[in-house]
């Protein structure tokens, strides 16, 4: 059990040896080799880490001095926003590599990378986070290329990089399992993996990580870890728009925050609740946190946070109407960005990778040393590698184009029909697919785990998976096609369900249409379906076609009969969230709805044109969030 301060001074007052007695604060601190204690609680210990460093300069303890710097360090960054903070961490690190010390030299490193990353010096620390990821490699393994690759995944998640992150941080979790603080380490993971499900809109998922997380770090006391928890908690729940339950985990996430004086943490969380609050249209709200976050941000230096808020701060007073104000902060928010993530950052951190990759490669097979390695064959062999990659990419697209239905097989079986399959890159993890067995017309409209080549990987899996379900075995009941899918899924992806794994599937809606009976099962897809001028919605089951984090459910089959003119739609999410129009916003499922209502009188034909018209013109020159696939049925 840990000592409280005062018990641990009364312990202290024993020691007479200079030495020893550094060592002992250093350990009380620092009491494990692998994790890195709160800013706040170094903070709390001012008074003895003062006394180390007074001992180590009269003693000429140059392990002790080491320390006190990174302490100094930490705490000025995180705490007292001290301007010396780099500073202290450069003597620091210069000490450690002095007296060979590798566990000195890593922990440096991480915390250096940190550091120049909240202050918007991207390109510095992720080149300082690559050294740590070496540096762990070579000399130290365990928990510390645990923490090396963990600090890269932060990284390309804030980079937008989320396949990266997410093998950063799965990377991670397999060297924390066995470590000495595996359940402290392994929730600092699946708070990351939430994080990553978040932006790539797996909420469920991102829930289950972050559930998992929180009680990790109840269970190990972290309370700065629990403030995190609450506070991705809060995020998730605002974009599922449940916005009462997120202003409760927000405001409580802000509470621990600020008991911890944990300024970074205070500040992302009134920036969510600034966000929040401009959201459900309560602006003399939102402008009270966004202003605090503000002045936060701006004592701390940290640029990332500043143009955040003064983007939202520009979006408030839109609303309210203060023009000027509105443009004053939108030409900071531009400002800064361009600054912080401009070309000359970007191409600085893309080369840094690639330098990266060129040394670990090198190492790895022993056949060059980086230095033997002249700049010119380094890029010819880029633009090879490059040139071979979008060939490869190039004949995926035709693989994929040949798998799915040609326009006369869907006219065949669907005469009175429209599919709009717009990929957001050459290949896609959306797709559509259909069969007719034993009369019976079976088609789905199939959303892959990804988009791009991982979600292409995951559309020939499901078409190969389709066609032996219904074409070979001859089942055509849509909530048992599912069911037979899902096995099929798990199987192949050799999902157990253990925390951590790939969580990869797909979300569908499926039909079969006899005659004028239309059945149907969804997973997370819905069904919507036109009579007499009014729309109407069967809902689908709310689990993925593949593992999840949640108890798996037989999956319902519902029975309609259709009449003649009917419309049927079936779709992914890509139209709905697409973001576009004079706010930047999503699409949305209720705009579908009313462009429906407004044409299914039309033929198909007219529909898929009017469909693509209305989601280009709303994207504008805004880029494509995510593949887009929509089929319309006529009876």
């Amino acid at each position: 059990m840990a000592l409280t301060l005062e018990e641990f001074q009364k312990e202290l007052s024993r020691i007479t040896d200079k030495k020893e007695r550094i060592r002992s604060i250093q350990k009380y601190v620092w009491p494990t080799d692998s994790v890195v204690p709160s800013a706040t609680a170094l903070a709390e210990n001012h008074q003895i880490l003062n006394e180390a460093y007074e001992l180590a300069l009269e003693i000429n303890d140059k392990w002790g001095l080491a320390y006190s710097y990174i302490n100094k360090a930490f705490v000025g960054l995180f705490v007292t926003q001290d301007p010396k903070t780099i500073e202290y961490f450069e003597t620091g690190l210069a000490i450690f590599k002095e007296i060979e010390n590798p566990v000195g030299v890593a922990r440096t490193f991480n915390m250096m990378a940190y550091s120049l990353w909240s202050l918007g010096k991207y390109d510095e620390a992720l080149e300082y986070a690559f050294n740590n990821l070496k540096h762990a490699e070579n000399y130290l393994g365990g928990d510390y290329l645990g923490w090396a690759n963990y600090t890269l995944g932060v990284f390309h998640y804030d980079l937008k990089d989320y396949s990266a992150s997410e093998g950063y941080y799965k990377k991670a979790f397999d060297y924390f399992k066995a470590g000495e603080n595996a359940l402290f380490s392994c929730s600092r993971c699946q708070s990351g993996l939430g994080s990553v499900m978040i932006a790539t809109k797996r909420f469920d998922e991102a829930l289950e990580f972050i559930r998992l997380s929180a009680e990790g770090f109840r269970e190990t006391k972290n309370v700065m870890g629990e403030g995190r928890a609450l506070n991705d908690m809060g995020v998730v729940l605002k974009l599922m728009e449940k916005y009462q339950e997120s202003e409760k985990y927000l405001k409580e996430s802000l509470q621990l925050r600020e008991d911890l004086n944990h300024y970074q943490g205070v500040t992302t969380t009134c920036i969510e609740l600034g966000s929040l609050y401009l959201k459900i249209n309560e602006y003399e709200t939102a402008l009270k946190y966004l202003h605090r976050a503000l002045e936060i941000a701006e004592s701390s230096k940290s640029k990332p946070k500043i143009y955040q808020v003064h983007e939202l701060l520009g979006e408030v007073y839109k609303h309210t109407g203060e023009l000027a104000k509105a443009l004053e902060h939108k030409e900071k928010f531009y400002e800064l960005k361009t600054e912080v993530t401009g070309e000359l950052a970007t191409n600085k951190l893309k080369n840094l990778q690639t330098q990266f990759a060129t040394e670990k490669s090198e190492r790895e097979s022993e056949i060059h040393r980086l230095k033997n390695v002249e700049l010119k064959k380094a890029y010819e062999e880029i633009e090879e590698k490059n040139k071979s990659i979008i060939d490869s990419i190039n004949y995926a697209k035709r693989i994929q184009q040949a798998i799915l239905p040609s326009d006369t097989e869907v006219n065949e079986l669907l005469p009175e029909s429209f599919v709009l399959y717009l990929p957001k890159d050459v290949v896609s993890g959306d797709f559509y697919w259909i069969a007719n067995k034993g009369g019976k017309k079976i088609f789905a409209a199939i959303d892959c785990t990804g988009h791009g080549v991982p979600g292409a990987f995951m559309s020939m899996i499901g078409h190969t998976l389709l066609n032996g379900i219904v074409n070979h075995k001859g089942i055509t009941t849509p909530n048992e096609i599912l069911a037979h899918l899902r096995k099929g899924v798990i199987n192949s992806l050799k999902q157990t369900g253990i925390a951590g794994e790939s969580q990869d599937g797909m979300d569908i809606a499926l039909c079969t249409l006899d005659g004028q009976t239309l059945e149907y099962a969804g997973a997370n897809n819905p069904l919507w379906f036109i009579r007499e001028g009014k729309i109407e919605e069967i809902k689908a089951d709310k689990q993925p076609i593949g593992i999840y984090y949640g108890e798996p459910k037989p999956f319902v089959n519902h029975s309609i009969e259709l009449n003649k003119g009917d419309c049927i739609y079936i779709f992914t999410d890509g139209y709905a969230d697409q973001a576009g129009g004079p706010k930047e916003k999503k699409f949305r499922y209720k705009q579908m709805q009313e462009l429906i209502l407004e044409n299914y009188t039309k033929s198909m034909s007219e529909q898929k044109e009017i469909f693509l018209n209305t989601i280009n013109n709303w994207k504008g020159n805004l880029e494509q969030v995510d593949d887009i696939l929509l089929l319309g049925i006529k009876i």
